[in-house]
């Protein structure tokens, strides 16, 4: 199992980006495998700044 995290700037561009079924900058991920499923969780807190 590969479990991939990223960040996104806003709700709308990650929305923007799973709107296709197969976005081409996975190419390389689906090549690993199959994808199971999308999911997208509020941050709560920044720690990164």
């Amino acid at each position: 199992m590969i479990l991939t995290v990223a960040r996104w700037e806003s709700l709308d561009s990650w929305r923007e980006f799973w709107q296709g079924q197969n976005p081409k900058q996975m190419e390389g991920m689906r090549q690993l495998g199959k994808r199971l499923s999308v999911e997208c969780y509020e941050e709560v807190e920044d720690h990164t700044r």
